[in-house]
């Protein structure tokens, strides 16, 4: 079996291309119109995906860690190899597993969802692109080809956020969410030249070695921190560390996040949950070793991660708009997962991402089916009594919150992996703020919960029945539900990275100190739902502030409007008087010389002669000069 895995890599990795080339051809040529051929192949392709994707986890994991490679030469340009292939090990295995459930359960989902939809063909279309983008990027051989993906997932992700495109609301967040992506993408680049041309260097010794190759990371890291200063070195990892911060919305690039809420709701549940939004805790992850040797880093992507983890909860816990709570929750979970990668806890970054994917797909999926019944409606304080009508949407929010929150579940262990590295008496500060962070979680999870499904709704409610979209929510919640028993100890100690050891923690305080501020959340919650306060114990600008997200947004705005009408303003200086300037000065001598020769030219034969002894007589007198400035100076 593994044999048959590695000899059909390529093969079944390009599978979302052959669908997308299907829908392409029959939109133009016309074989069929029929959706449900589009739906078929691309359930197909996602189905194998996911058979694959498992076959692969098992092989990488069990019964000892091994990497699957397969690279083929690209282009060689003297020592410098460049090759197109895949890396396959217990990092990589683990996320293309997470994203193919995540993207099956998506596309069951969307049948439903989008079949009235003119542009039906168009959004399989998208989510294929985008499937083959992001599972290339999960398994490239080098960075090279990493940063590829990294674009061609940028794009996918922005054709999936603008879908509707006609909505100018929806036109201009496409647009914002692509153009700060380009800052990461940026310094990306610029990580990545530096890289290169140390890495020219290096291949000297090495003439059949693989440029920025995944196989042998440490080595690598080791003889490129010898041939550069330790500033540049940093420098490097600072820009590799910034483009993750904007891929994964972390603090301040969160806003990002919020302006993708504008697509499908199937598509956020699929960016949200373990797709794009995890590229950058992926790519911090396969470059581990090289965030090791700077411990500056480390503690930058820590606090980064805890304050970005702290703040936009905050940030959650006033919005009315269920789509926006979800993407602030989503950039203060991702928050948790850099925490644990800067304090040194890949494993439990590596698995809370997993029980993160199940639950927030869970209610992505769940918000998608409500806003369904009500007409697109995402306002909560409008919605409400969805439970007696539909228990099992209840229960599955239910589920998903319970999970996210640490009380029980796969949430729950996930959480004790990250918090219990700090259950020592030298850093409760810290696992103070973790434990805020929980409490906030599960005040915002279950104030949503009760003003959607507990309550009455003053609009009414559309009664609506589909298999797919309740089979699609149902596969994810399942994973979120069992998942706490499937990932064993066993299971972490094999995803553990190399040169990592995985410590079991189990401790009762712990444990009974989430249970608790879950439990203190969810009363508060109840409270400020239900029995509403007369009096606000929180000042109204406060409240205010979390709610337009600390004005991260519109501070971005405004200097991003000066930064760009100043460099206009520079640039048009530059085009007018200087690049102009000089073409119309060449025009402008030309014009003179032209009328001096002009009146040269007058037809009288004595004016001619005159000219020309002067000019002969000139001549002689130049000649004279320099023949006697030489005779001088020898």
């Amino acid at each position: 079996m593994t044999e048959l895995i590695e000899h059909n890599i390529f093969l079944v990795l390009f599978l979302p291309v052959w669908v997308c080339l299907f829908i392409l051809v029959n939109h133009f040529v016309k074989f069929t119109d029929t959706k449900k051929l589009t739906y078929f192949f691309t359930l197909f392709s996602t189905t194998v995906g996911l058979i694959f994707s498992s076959f692969l986890l098992y092989s990488t994991l069990f019964p000892v860690q091994r990497t699957i490679e397969n690279s083929l030469l690209w282009f060689q340009y003297g020592n410098l190899s460049v090759y197109f292939g895949v890396f396959i090990d217990n990092i990589s295995a683990i996320f293309l597993f997470i994203l193919m459930c995540v993207s099956l359960a998506v596309h069951i989902f969307s049948y439903d969802y989008m079949k009235d939809d003119e542009d039906f063909h168009k959004y399989f279309f998208y989510l294929n692109f985008f499937n083959f983008s992001m599972s290339a990027l999960l398994v490239s051989s080098n960075l090279i080809q990493t940063y590829i993906f990294w674009e061609l997932v940028g794009v996918a992700s922005y054709l999936l956020i603008g879908f509707w495109y006609k909505r100018a609301d929806v036109s201009l967040a496409a647009k914002k969410v692509f153009w700060i992506n380009r800052i990461g993408d940026f310094t990306f680049l610029l990580a990545l030249i530096t890289l290169i041309y140390y890495s020219v260097s290096y291949l000297q010794s090495f003439p059949q070695g693989e440029i920025l190759a995944f196989t042998n990371l440490d080595a690598i890291t080791f003889n490129l921190q010898a041939l550069m200063s330790e500033t540049t070195f940093v420098s490097i990892l600072l820009l590799l560390a910034l483009s993750a911060f904007v891929k994964s919305a972390q603090f301040p690039f969160q806003t990002w996040l919020v302006d993708a809420m504008k697509a499908p709701t199937p598509v956020s549940a699929l960016i949200h949950s373990a797709t794009m939004v995890c590229a950058g805790l992926f790519l911090i992850l396969r470059l581990y070793p090289m965030f090791m040797a700077s411990e500056f880093i480390l503690h930058l992507i820590f606090i980064v991660g805890l304050f970005t983890a702290i703040f936009c909860a905050l940030f959650a816990l006033p919005q009315r708009n269920i789509k926006k709570m979800l993407a602030y929750s989503t950039s203060s979970q991702l928050g948790l997962m850099f925490f644990a990668l800067g304090a040194l806890s890949p494993t439990a970054a590596i698995f809370y991402m997993c029980a993160h994917a199940f639950a927030k797909s869970s209610l992505f999926l769940t918000t998608g089916y409500v806003s369904k019944l009500y007409g697109d409606e995402l306002n909560m304080n409008k919605l409400g009594g969805v439970r007696y009508n539909k228990f099992l949407l209840a229960l599955y929010w239910f589920i998903a919150s319970v999970s996210l929150s640490g009380m029980a579940f796969i949430g729950r262990n996930a959480k004790e992996a990250i918090y219990g590295s700090f259950f020592n008496p030298s850093s409760y500060l810290t696992l103070s703020l973790l434990v805020l962070v929980s409490f906030l979680t599960t005040v915002y999870l279950f104030r949503s919960y009760l003003k959607i499904f507990e309550f009455e709704s003053n609009l009414s409610m559309k009664y609506m029945s589909s298999y797919s979209m309740t089979f699609g929510i149902l596969g994810v919640v399942l994973l979120s539900l069992c998942g706490g028993a499937i990932i064993n100890n066993e299971l972490l100690k094999a995803i553990t990275p190399q040169n990592f050891f995985f410590t079991e923690y189990h401790d009762l305080g712990l444990a009974l100190i989430l249970i608790a501020a879950a439990l203190i959340g969810i009363s508060v919650a109840f409270i400020t739902v239900k029995i509403k306060p007369k009096r606000n114990i929180i000042p109204r600008f406060i409240v205010k502030f979390f709610y337009r997200g600390a004005y991260i947004d519109s501070i971005f705005k405004f200097i991003g409007s000066i930064l760009f009408i100043s460099v206009c303003k520079v640039l048009k200086f530059i085009d007018e008087y200087i690049f102009d300037g000089c073409v119309k000065l060449i025009s402008f001598i030309s014009v003179k010389l032209s009328h001096l020769v002009k009146k040269l030219q007058n037809g009288n034969f004595q004016t001619y002669i005159a000219y020309a002894v002067f000019s002969a007589g000139l001549i002689l007198y130049l000649a004279f000069q320099i023949y006697s400035y030489i005779a001088k100076e020898l």
